[in-house]
């Protein structure tokens, strides 16, 4: 995609600090890391979200990140690492990608819950049909 700065970075018209490239990922060092060794695992091909994400790219993004979550575990004596991403447009990047975060402590990264929600038992459990995978 001509303005995406991920496709740039993949077709060296951006510098970045690459860590692993094949064909079909590359590994970078995230440009505004939350901790030393936060790492970016990002498809060579431009996909916009999980939703236009074909299988096998899905499983070497997963493999590139299990690899490296254990080299920041490892390297920077981290206990514990989170992997994610984010899609559509709560994405800072419009081209999916997988964070790497090395986690000293549970409370490193906070999702934190509305405090003026009623989740009461049968609200959750209508919750869980919607959702339930047969």
């Amino acid at each position: 995609m001509e303005n995406c700065i991920f496709c740039k970075i993949v077709n060296n018209e951006l510098p970045s600090r690459k860590l692993y490239e094949d064909d079909l990922v590359i590994a970078i060092l995230d440009l505004y890391p939350i901790t030393d060794g936060h790492t970016l695992v990002i498809p060579k091909t431009h996909i916009r979200d999980i939703h236009t994400l074909d299988d096998a790219t899905a499983v070497r993004i997963m493999q590139v990140a299990k690899k490296f979550a254990g080299l920041v575990q490892s390297k920077f004596e981290f206990p514990g690492s989170t992997i994610m991403a984010a899609n559509g447009e709560a994405q800072d990047v419009p081209h999916f990608h997988m964070h790497v975060i090395g986690r000293k402590k549970a409370s490193d990264l906070q999702f934190v819950a509305p405090t003026d929600t009623n989740k009461t038992a049968e609200h959750l459990d209508q919750i869980a049909e919607i959702l339930k995978i047969n």
